[in-house]
């Protein structure tokens, strides 16, 4: 039984290798520092889920940012509070 697969045409999709990603991110240098390695912002988690902003600002510091802020509510649900983390 013929589905008409051969109909559709070429993917319209395109899977990343190891080799394209290290071709898209550029390799850090001497002279570089948190600004121009860029700034990475994390608005992530609640009160119900803590470690979900956790994980996301983890994930964001090993992608190789300059600097991470995260953006979470505090203990009071009035007030936001920024913070950089220090690992």
């Amino acid at each position: 039984m013929d589905l008409g697969l051969d109909r559709l045409g070429a993917p319209e999709l395109r899977r990343l290798e190891t080799t394209d990603l290290a071709a898209l991110l550029p390799a850090p240098h001497n002279s570089d520092h948190k600004y121009t390695r860029g700034v990475a912002g994390i608005v992530a988690g609640s009160a119900r889920y803590p470690g979900a902003a956790l994980l996301a600002v983890a994930a964001a510091s090993a992608c190789g940012p300059g600097m991470v802020r995260y953006l979470g509510r505090s203990r009071s649900p009035q007030r936001w509070r920024c913070a950089t983390p220090r690992w």
